[in-house]
């Protein structure tokens, strides 16, 4: 007996004219009767208000009599659909009913790591939101010690996207493996998206963005990871709003990365506040609390032309602000007090701009300069103050200086100088500071007198001056002289100083008189 009979069609769910408010990949479900076949092919149409029809999921095994549900195999887009069902039995075919639904979704949510990836990566379109309803708690993934394996929320390369937290918690198991926000690396990263109102502790890195750019980073916590936030070859991205503590290395880490404004950021006890290096330029901060660091409150290695402004840099372990290899940026309005070592520690680092600074208590030395070329001089720093309130003086040019009181005095390259009746004095509670001669030749200083200092005075690859009725007393070092030649000292007097009176390394045909 021949099959003349097609298959019957009975469409379940969604009911006619359903507004679907929840997601943007609705299953529809339906079921057949067939009189012969043990199975039927069947295929979802829908038809939007442009008039295209278009095929959105099969089914090639339907079971006669058993409910069938078929979800859309891409994200539909708000508006209205007319949707059926078309199944065959190898011999004949029918067409069901027609019903409509109606798409409007203004966001989307989740509540676990994978199906808040799967929204975001699956089903959400360009504008959409996606928001996570619930704590996120000692996430391990695959738990099979790689970052892939262990990260929570994956972009995959998504963009346009908002994920908000609604300020719940996402934390990993606390190994060191896995992100706990990942911007991926795929089709060209993860761009033009916005991460807010999350609290993310105890991953490998806290938020990870690969090679993405032009996102938004907003009301965030990151806390106890390894590192807050990463950005690697990621450029023009916006960090505003963020909380970076106690993480094991970095608060904030930018690999490669130009172009990116960080604004309003407390980056306190982690390893390093911000840590700009390898090439990243043109970045702007602005707003910054990099306070209680166990090494430094800012490092810019080998990244040029960044803004720094409105920083606080106290109280680090090592150094307040650190440029290594680094110029061509700009400091303005910084504060970085009572740090272990240095407040601004300049090394190998010229055309930079440093203004209206205050650089008071640090433990060794306010401001830091170390230069191997005459041109790593080649810095402008002006309206510096120091320890006790006094100020801080730098000079890269021949200068003439008289009748002044110091916290500190720097002459770099500033070969040609005079100095007269210069009292040098930093801390009033703790012996810092200097009079420091780098790269400067054919210089005289007479009636000095620099006490109570860390550096009474230091002659660092600095040669023919000449120091006459110099007082340095009391100092950790009276007079050194490094790496420098042919300088003449007359009329000294070093006494009381905790370790040399007047202490020559590596420096030649020097006269004491």
């Amino acid at each position: 007996m021949y099959d003349t009979v097609a298959p019957k069609i009975y469409l379940e769910l969604p009911a006619n004219n359903t507004e679907n408010t929840t997601s943007r990949r609705p299953g529809f479900t339906f079921n057949i009767t067939e009189n012969y076949a043990s199975s039927s092919s069947c295929t979802l149409w829908l038809n939007n208000s442009a008039g295209i029809v278009k095929a959105y999921g099969s089914n090639s095994s339907v079971i006669n009599g058993t409910s069938t549900t078929i979800i859309v195999n891409e994200s539909l887009a708000n508006g209205n659909y007319w949707w059926w069902i078309n199944c065959s039995d190898g011999t004949n075919s029918n067409i069901s009913e027609k019903r409509s639904i109606t798409i409007s979704v203004s966001e989307l949510t989740c509540a676990s790591c994978s199906s808040c990836s799967n929204k975001i990566q699956n089903e959400a379109l360009a504008g959409d939101i996606v928001k996570l309803t619930t704590d996120i708690t000692n996430y391990a993934g695959l738990d099979d010690n790689t970052d892939p394996g262990e990260s929570c929320i994956k972009f995959g390369g998504k963009d346009n996207i908002t994920f908000d937290c609604q300020g719940h918690s996402i934390s990993g198991d606390g190994d060191s493996y896995g992100y706990g926000i990942w911007l991926n690396d795929s089709d060209s990263g993860s761009n033009n998206n916005t991460i807010k109102n999350c609290i993310i502790t105890n991953f490998k890195y806290g938020i990870y963005l690969d090679s993405s750019s032009s996102n938004t980073l907003q009301n965030l916590t990151a806390n106890f990871n390894r590192y807050g936030i990463y950005l690697y070859s990621s450029s023009s991205n916006t960090l505003q709003n963020i909380i970076a503590k106690e993480n094991q290395f970095d608060g904030i880490s930018l690999f490669s990365s130009n172009s990116n404004t960080l604004q309003n950021i407390t980056a306190n006890s982690n390893g390093n506040g911000i840590y700009l290096f390898l090439l990243s330029s043109s970045n702007t901060l602005q707003n910054i609390t990099a306070n209680n660091n166990s090494q430094y409150g800012l490092y810019l290695y080998s990244s040029n032309s960044n803004t720094l402004q409105n920083i606080t840099a106290n109280s680090n372990s090592w150094y307040g602000i650190y440029l290594s290899t680094s110029s061509s940026n700009t400091l303005q309005s910084i504060t970085a007090n009572s740090n272990s070592w240095y407040g601004i520690y300049l090394s190998t680092s010229s055309s930079n701009t440093l203004q209206n600074i205050t650089l008071q208590e640090n433990d060794y030395y306010d401001l830091y300069i170390e230069a191997f070329t005459d041109s790593e001089c080649n810095n402008l720093i002006q309206n510096i103050t120091g320890s006790g309130g006094r100020p801080i003086e730098y000079y890269n040019y021949s200068v003439s200086l008289q009748n002044k009181t110091l916290a500190e005095l720097v002459l770099c390259n500033a070969d040609n100088s005079n100095l007269t009746n210069i009292t040098i004095l930093g801390s009033d509670t703790k012996k810092n500071n200097w009079l420091y001669l780098l790269r400067t030749e054919n210089t005289t200083l007479s009636q000095i007198n620099s006490s109570y200092n860390r550096h009474g005075i230091l002659l660092d690859f600095s040669s023919s001056n000449t120091l006459q009725n110099i007082t340095a007393n009391s100092n950790w070092y009276g007079i050194s002289l490094s790496y420098s030649s042919s300088n003449t000292l007359q009329n000294i007097t070093a006494n009381s100083n905790s370790w040399y009176g007047i202490y020559l390394l590596f420096s030649s045909s020097n006269t004491l008189q």
